[in-house]
């Protein structure tokens, strides 16, 4: 084999690499469009059971479903907590909510800045009871 015919081989060989390796990397380009694909089809799932999950909650449907019925409870537990947070806050900020429209306003304030509806009140927060003591010549098993 002279040279002329080693050049010839050599330079076949490094074609046949170089479209083996196009080859190679279309495949991956494919495979990646499709797993690309799979996913964005896997993120609709999601997204679409999370609003059939929030209109189920919102609706309340499937209540005769013990394991729902547990859900719902969960859930209002969490709101509970949300809501009680939010007056601690509220409370901290010294704001009122209108009751008519939902505004949060100061809490000094006679009427909602938005609709103009009188704010009531809030009732004055009672003392905590401290727990009775024993006198400091008695000893508490006395």
């Amino acid at each position: 084999m002279d040279i002329e015919e080693m050049g010839k081989e050599v330079g076949k060989k490094v074609t046949d690499i170089a479209q083996s390796a196009v080859e190679k990397g279309k495949e991956l380009t494919e495979a990646a469009k499709i797993l690309l694909s799979i996913k964005s089809a896997k993120d609709k799932i999601k997204a679409a059971q999370q609003r059939l999950g929030q209109y189920v909650a919102d609706n309340r449907l499937l209540g005769s479903d013990e394991t729902v019925s547990s859900l719902y409870e969960e859930l209002d537990g969490y709101a509970n907590e949300i809501a009680a947070g939010e007056n601690r806050l509220r409370e901290l900020k010294n704001q009122a909510v209108c009751t008519q429209c939902g505004a949060v306003v100061p809490a000094q304030q006679i009427f909602c800045d938005k609709c103009g509806a009188s704010i009531p009140k809030p009732a004055p927060a009672q003392p905590e009871e401290e727990p009775e003591e024993a006198p400091a010549d008695k000893m508490p098993w006395e």
